[in-house]
């Protein structure tokens, strides 16, 4: 909840923007499957708590769909992740994209999710 408050309070999206980057490479860090061998799948792991979190920002932060995905199929995350991914789908709908945006990277992402 405190991440969740520090991150509406922020002055703007700049300074939200410039925290993905951190947020994806701790994600995307290799040392969180250790913790798989360790632990039994019925318990909640880092990436998955890191996801769930990402789920309730607002607003919310446009994660690679890739990393997403990858880490939501690694990790026992993949409603979090597939969350993630429909809503900024949903955010490109609304806000309108075209041929050239991310959407069709987006869309691959959110395909592979439910394969």
């Amino acid at each position: 909840i405190s991440f969740q408050a520090a991150w509406q309070c922020l002055p703007s999206n700049r300074a939200r923007a410039s925290l993905i980057e951190p947020l994806e490479r701790l994600i995307a860090k290799p040392f969180h499957s250790q913790f798989l061998k360790a632990r039994q799948y019925s318990q909640i792991n880092a990436v998955q708590s890191i996801l769930r979190l990402l789920v309730h920002l607002r607003p919310m932060p446009l994660v690679d769909p890739f990393l997403l995905q990858a880490q939501g199929v690694n990790y026992n995350g993949n409603i979090e992740a597939l969350s993630l991914l429909e809503s900024q789908y949903a955010a490109l709908k609304t806000n309108g994209y075209d041929a050239d945006s991310p959407s069709r990277d987006l869309i691959r992402a959110i395909r592979q999710c439910y394969e």
